[in-house]
């Protein structure tokens, strides 16, 4: 029994030390992936903000503020509990029209917000928020205003981020040529979810 158990110590000894040392050798790969998806996604938003008339002949400015956004990708992937990966896709897709540094940051941020509060994919939350300011004509100003109606429609009616999205996106420039804002838009799309149940989609493409 004595010889048994010293084997059995010996043997998890072995695996934990097996563990331990694929781990330390699995860290080099797993922080090479990172870098790599961060540089990618980083050259993405250049590739973005590159054609943007306060950088052309500028190649030193645009680098600068290319930096300064991967750093607020990392600030607020520590302030929102996501990955810098997750922020930067954000931030890929909000620069894709807004190639001002801090309207690029503050719509990245009311996206991640929109993301938070109901779940919503960040990509999604990014994408849908691009779409319903271009349809809907709003700046960056109004974009505050439209996540506070946002969250109080997600908090009092029968309808997830996700589905309001969906609708938003499908029926923006319908609402914007009945002369309607995006308020009055998000109030009817809640009221017919509640009376109907139906998809966001499908009420997106009703109206």
């Amino acid at each position: 029994l004595t010889d048994a158990v010293k084997s059995l110590k010996h043997h998890m000894t072995w695996m934990a030390s097996a563990v331990a040392i694929g781990g330390i050798v699995g860290l080099p790969v797993v922080i090479s992936n990172a870098t790599k998806e961060f540089e990618a996604l980083n050259t993405k938003i250049m590739q973005n903000l590159e054609l943007a008339d306060q950088y052309r002949g500028n190649h030193a400015a645009l680098t600068a503020d290319v930096q300064k956004l991967g750093q607020v990708a990392q600030n607020y992937a520590k302030g929102f509990g996501m990955s810098v990966n997750e922020v930067q896709e954000a931030m890929q897709v909000i620069s894709r029209r807004f190639t001002d540094v801090n309207t690029a940051t503050y719509l990245t941020g009311i996206a991640l917000k929109m993301s938070c509060l109901d779940f919503v994919d960040t990509g999604k939350s990014a994408r849908d928020l691009e779409s319903v300011l271009l349809q809907f004509g709003m700046g960056a100003k109004e974009a505050g205003h439209f996540l506070n109606d946002f969250s109080v429609l997600l908090h009092t009616a029968r309808i997830n981020g996700t589905e309001m999205l969906d609708a938003l996106e499908r029926s923006g420039s319908a609402f914007r040529a009945l002369n309607m804002n995006v308020s009055e838009a998000m109030a009817a799309i809640a009221t017919l979810s509640t009376a109907t149940g139906l998809t966001g989609s499908t009420i997106g493409m009703t109206f």
